[in-house]
């Protein structure tokens, strides 16, 4: 079979230039390129043809003795067996004549010319009430993701610890892989798989990223609570402290979702606003109790802070500009306007609820857990974690008879002669149920620091 001129397989004239070659190769390829037209030997054959036109009229020299002298002026270009893929030269024209389709390195392209790829919308499904729906409520969600490693300031290494260039690339984070296709020899440049493109690598890595320079972080989003009525205390459960009940009213507010972390409270440490948490063996008369703590210890800085002390907590939402829930919102943040026993409504907690102790302190996990490990125990606001985890220090001081003396509308006790302060919530050194609900009250130390089943979380106006 006669083959046939190179003009004519790419549709052009003699006259054309070295842009209408490239787009005319263009056109073709993407219409005959086997990837598309995968076991249609016609199609394959096309673009073979396709290909050799290009491979000569896209070279100076070779379309000057093509246009002089025909096919004979071009054959000693290739082989007895006539133009095969190992004889393609233009890799690169290749790649770019793709670039419509594919990345300049022959994937598919997977991001626009601007940036990289758009990232999936979120979808977060909240429980309303009719009241909120009518009235309207703003609420507050979180958002884990990946930022920073704190301990390492992104390094991955562990503090102190020394990098080394990486014996694979050289300390170049790149490798080069030479292969041969039909197209002919091509070098791919990759990424380092022994440092993934760092250049260095870390004989220490850090214990809270593992290495990798960024760790998980829950970030806040402000959940408003509505103001107006909520039924505060319990008459027939209740102990004496938390009688009478009473309907009280609250302005609006805002109020954590999460119990303030690990992570979070060493932002405050770091800025000299705080002091730093009780923590290591020698702060606790039995030595096993630090066990339970959170601070300083490797992969917990989304875990609850605890350990803390009044004064500790209100320093941080200082810091923070916010301050500590009034007794009251916290009461309304946990049981909502339905008067509900716990956070989730009346049924026996369990640790798919909370984390208590059952089966060992904190599920069994001895130590506090992550801000909203237990989604099914949010209260009817999506607040997390108001049954169990930690304790949590409120703004009142404790008044065993304050219930019956408070006024009804945004009550706060403020009695320093008392000497204690409030802790709401429960912890996961709780077993008994009724700890756990969303009425109980406990007075405790201000001054108290050791205690591993405190933490707190901040509020606001």
């Amino acid at each position: 079979m006669a083959k046939r001129d190179y003009y004519e397989v790419l549709g052009l004239g003699r006259d054309a230039s070295e842009g209408d070659i490239k787009s005319a190769y263009r056109k073709l390829a993407l219409k005959h390129h086997p990837d598309r037209n995968q076991g249609d030997d016609a199609a394959e054959e096309k673009f073979k043809e396709a290909s050799e036109a290009y491979e000569v009229l896209s070279d100076d020299n070779r379309k000057a003795a093509y246009d002089q002298h025909g096919h004979a002026g071009v054959q000693s270009n290739f082989g007895s067996g006539g133009f095969e893929w190992s004889d393609f030269s233009h890799a690169t024209d290749f790649q770019d004549i793709f670039g419509d389709m594919f990345g300049g390195d022959g994937r598919r392209r997977t991001r626009g010319p601007s940036g990289p790829p758009k990232g999936r919308d979120l979808r977060i499904a909240l429980e309303l009430s009719l009241e909120e729906v009518a009235v309207g409520v703003e609420k507050k969600i979180n958002l884990t993701r990946q930022q920073r490693c704190k301990v390492c300031d992104g390094a991955g290494a562990a503090p102190g610890a020394d990098t080394q260039t990486c014996g694979t690339c050289n300390g170049m984070g790149q490798v080069q892989q030479v292969s041969r296709s039909f197209f002919g020899q091509s070098v791919t440049v990759t990424a380092c798989p022994t440092c993934s493109g760092e250049g260095k690598t870390i004989t220490d890595p850090c214990r809270e990223c593992s290495g990798e320079g960024r760790a998980r972080e829950t970030a806040s989003i402000t959940v408003r609570i509505p103001a107006g009525v909520f039924t505060r205390g319990h008459d027939q459960r209740g102990s004496l402290d938390e009688r009478p009940s009473r309907e009280i009213f609250l302005d609006a507010f805002s109020i954590d979702q999460y119990e303030v972390t690990v992570g979070q409270f060493r932002e405050c440490f770091n800025a000299g606003a705080c002091t730093e948490p009780n923590s290591g063996p020698a702060a606790y008369r039995l030595a096993f109790e630090d066990r339970y703590t959170n601070w300083n210890k490797p992969g917990r800085e989304t875990h609850a802070v605890n350990s803390v002390s009044w004064y500790e907590a209100d320093d941080y939402c200082a810091w923070a500009g916010k301050r500590l829930p009034t007794e009251a919102e916290w009461e309304k943040a946990a049981r909502g306007t339905d008067g509900r026993l716990f956070p989730w409504g009346f049924d026996h907690p369990s640790c798919d609820l909370l984390v208590m102790d059952d089966s060992g302190d904190g599920c069994g996990q001895e130590m506090p857990w992550p801000g909203g490990a237990k989604p099914a125990g949010a209260s009817p606001y999506g607040v997390m974690d108001m049954a169990g985890n930690v304790w949590e220090w409120v703004q009142d001081d404790y008044g065993l008879d304050y219930y019956s003396r408070a006024p009804t509308e945004n009550p706060v006790n403020e009695d320093p002669d008392s000497g204690f302060k409030v802790v709401r919530g429960g912890s996961l050194a709780d077993q008994n149920p009724f700890i756990h609900t969303t009425t109980n009250r406990v007075a405790l130390d201000p001054n108290q620091g050791l205690d591993y089943t405190v933490g707190f979380r901040c509020a606001s106006d």
